[in-house]
């Protein structure tokens, strides 16, 4: 999983193509390509390293026995998130999920942060518009 040593929920990547308000970032060591929502008017720089938080919004989490991490579809805009637990914010409405990067996942309005567990294995659907937010 390509995440920081100052915190296991950034992760650092390389930024493939950018328009504004959007960027295609390229993750080291996996063939991923997520298109993400900035919410910048200006464009990252294109061929850039960039490390932030990558967060989308759940449709249902669901908790699974077995199963693999990752981002689906591997290139384009995450339309499914599934892997292990990472962190649990109850405040916040939402857990970490290792996917093969960190990915953010806010939790439902029928689902509570507090029904999952670290180190539990989940999938979901994840709603358009999943998005990137820096961490510079």
């Amino acid at each position: 999983m390509n995440t920081t040593a100052s915190s296991p929920n950034l992760v650092t990547g390389v930024v493939e193509r950018a328009t504004d308000g959007r960027m295609h970032l390229a993750i080291p060591g996996v063939d991923y390509l997520l298109q993400l929502e900035t919410g910048e008017s200006r464009a990252a720089d294109v061929g850039s390293k960039i490390t932030g938080v990558i967060s989308a919004q759940a449709r249902r989490i669901d908790a699974i026995r077995s199963g693999g991490r990752f981002v689906e579809p591997v290139e384009g805009p995450p339309r499914r998130v599934q892997g292990t637990v990472m962190s649990v914010d109850e405040s916040e409405g939402a857990i970490v999920v290792n996917a093969g990067v960190p990915v953010s996942c806010k939790v439902g309005p029928l689902q509570s942060a507090s029904q999952f567990e670290v180190g539990s294995m989940v999938t979901m659907g994840v709603a358009p518009g999943a998005t990137f937010t820096s961490s510079t």
